[in-house]
C-alpha cells in the first residue's frame, strides 16, 4: 500500500510539472502567433499613408468618384492623330529588281542513296534565302534554291530517305 502511494504522489508531481510545460508552450504559441500577424499587419497591411488636410492646400485628387471637369476659362486643346508605318514592305520593295536564281546541287557522287546506293532522283527545290547584290551601277536579287533529293528505289520497300 506504502508503494501505490508513493507511485500516486510520483504521477501527481509528474502531471503537475507536464500542466505547467503545457502553460508554458500554451503561452509561447500566443506570443508567436500575436507576433506572426502584427509581422503580417505590417508587411501586407495597409499601405496608403493618410495625411491630414491642411489649411490653405489645394488636393490633387477629387474628394470621391466625381470625374474633373475642365474650368469654363480653359481652351481644349485637339491633339492630331498620326499614322503609323505600313507593315510588310519589304518585299514590296524587293520584288522591283532583277532576279538571278542560283541552285544548289549536290554533286553527282552525293547523290547516292546511304542506305541502298542507288542514285536519287531530283523531287524538287525550296528558296533558302533572298538578298541583295550589289555590282556597281547594278543591283540583282539573288534568290538561292536548294534542291531535295529522295531515292525511288528504297520509298517502293518503305524507307524515306531525303537528301537535301
Amino acid at each position: 500500500m506504502a508503494t501505490l502511494v508513493k507511485n500516486n504522489e510520483e504521477l501527481v508531481k509528474q502531471l503537475a510539472q507536464a500542466n505547467r510545460q503545457v502553460d508554458q508552450l500554451h503561452q509561447e504559441i500566443t506570443y508567436l502567433n500575436e507576433l506572426i500577424a502584427e509581422m503580417n499587419r505590417k508587411l501586407f497591411g495597409k499601405s496608403k499613408e493618410v495625411i491630414p488636410d491642411q489649411d490653405g492646400q489645394l488636393s490633387l485628387f477629387n474628394n470621391g468618384n466625381e470625374p474633373a471637369t475642365p474650368a469654363q476659362d480653359e481652351p481644349v486643346i485637339e491633339v492630331k492623330n498620326y499614322r503609323r508605318k505600313a507593315k510588310g514592305t519589304k518585299a514590296d520593295k524587293l520584288a522591283k529588281f532583277p532576279v538571278e536564281q542560283i541552285e544548289k546541287e549536290l554533286l553527282i557522287s552525293e547523290r547516292d542513296c546511304q542506305h541502298c546506293g542507288v542514285e536519287m532522283t531530283d523531287m524538287g527545290s525550296i528558296p533558302i534565302r533572298s538578298e541583295l547584290a550589289f555590282i556597281p551601277a547594278k543591283i540583282t536579287r539573288l534568290i538561292y534554291n536548294q534542291h531535295s533529293y529522295v531515292c525511288k528505289h528504297c520509298e517502293q520497300q518503305g524507307i524515306t530517305s531525303i537528301k537535301k
